[in-house]
């Protein structure tokens, strides 16, 4: 699933570099992590240093505009994102039938 970091940091403002300083990392250090799978804990530092609530670092302007509903969900550290509620069930579904299915 994508995200929407470079989108959200050139909103707020910030220079890679500045927003690198921000939180503490190299910049080719937050160009891995934007560019890669950064982790929940990862996720929601950078959501604290935007000041924006996590799910907006996946939700695009339209479907923030368009729809009353936008979930992030996170299981087994898999992220998976909604913007409908028939989203959502097939998402939980697949949930569902993971947790009757033994993990290897």
């Amino acid at each position: 699933m994508s995200h929407r970091i470079k989108e959200l940091i050139k909103e707020k403002g910030y220079t890679q570099q500045d927003f690198a300083d921000k939180l503490g990392i190299t910049r080719v250090g937050l160009s891995q992590l934007v560019n890669g799978k950064p982790s929940y804990t990862t996720l929601e530092k950078i959501a604290s240093v935007l000041e924006v609530p996590l799910w907006r670092l996946f939700a695009t302007p339209d479907e923030i505009n368009e729809n009353n509903l936008v979930a992030l969900v996170e299981y087994r550290g898999v992220f998976s994102k909604a913007t409908n509620f028939e989203e959502l069930e097939a998402i939980v579904d697949n949930i569902r039938k993971q947790i009757k299915q033994p993990v290897d």
